[in-house]
């Protein structure tokens, strides 16, 4: 067995665009969705939340669902340990 260390980073924490973007791009394979107003489900991207709606609600959903990424925005979350 081999033991691999490696650094994890909230959402907000990456610090190059390309990395960020990789994130979203991952999250939006799961988007978000809400009622319209005639009642039809509509799905959100994450990237347009985050760039339109603000930052805030990405990085609570990632909080909240434990979602961590290594410094080029892939998810990690799945390889640490609680």
């Amino acid at each position: 067995m081999q033991v691999k260390t490696f650094t994890a980073y909230e959402i907000n924490e990456l610090d190059n665009d390309k990395a960020l973007w990789n994130a979203l791009n991952w999250l939006n394979k799961f988007p978000s969705e809400y009622e319209d107003k005639h009642g039809k489900m509509v799905p959100e991207m994450w990237d347009d939340i985050w760039y339109c709606d603000g930052e805030d609600f990405v990085i609570e959903h990632c909080k909240m669902n434990g979602y961590l990424f290594d410094e080029y925005g892939n998810p990690v979350h799945h390889l640490t340990v609680k």
